[in-house]
């Protein structure tokens, strides 16, 4: 009698179990996104510093668990905005997340939403770091900020709104100059 393995009840077995061996890794890969996905969606910048740093392990370990998922490459980029904001309050960012943020933004392979929000957050964040509250040298950062954006992401309106947003606040000569951009 000739051995076929496609007619053994061992392969039964894995024949049968595969597609849910596939099933579990997706619903596991879901159930961890939409984990992640409420807990970033539920925070916001005054969160504490902590609390980012978990968000960030957690993106990045979906990344690392689940590096075929579509979703992979947003985990990273939540990873780094998690980073952000957990250094939100230090003066000096390592030289890795500034390198890592620049890298993940010139992938032209991740979503521009996403690459564009993260330029956005470490950008105010190193305004904020850097500036502190003085009005009109932060006025004019956030007027190169969006003209930077402009240039950078031309098929998006966030950088024309933070320019507008400029205009507003700024004195009349200023705005008039904006408008005219």
């Amino acid at each position: 009698m000739k051995f076929s393995f496609q007619r053994s009840r061992i392969g039964v077995l894995l024949w049968a179990a595969f597609p849910i061996a596939v099933f579990a890794q997706a619903n596991s890969a879901d159930a961890s996104w939409n984990r992640l996905q409420a807990q970033t969606d539920a925070r916001q910048p005054s969160v504490a510093a902590s609390d980012w740093s978990g968000i960030g392990r957690e993106a990045e370990n979906f990344a690392r668990d689940y590096p075929a998922d579509a979703r992979a490459r947003s985990a990273r980029g939540i990873a780094l905005a998690a980073q952000i904001r957990a250094q939100a309050e230090s003066a000096e960012w390592s030289p890795n997340l500034t390198a890592a943020i620049d890298a993940y933004v010139a992938d032209t392979g991740n979503r521009v939403r996403d690459r564009l929000r993260l330029r956005i957050d470490s950008e105010f964040a190193k305004l904020r770091n850097k500036l502190g509250k003085d009005d009109k040298a932060t006025r004019t950062a956030k007027i190169s900020l969006a003209r930077g954006l402009i240039h950078e992401f031309p098929g998006e309106p966030d950088g024309y709104g933070l320019l507008l947003v400029s205009a507003k606040v700024a004195g009349p000569d200023t705005a008039h100059a904006l408008a005219q951009e």
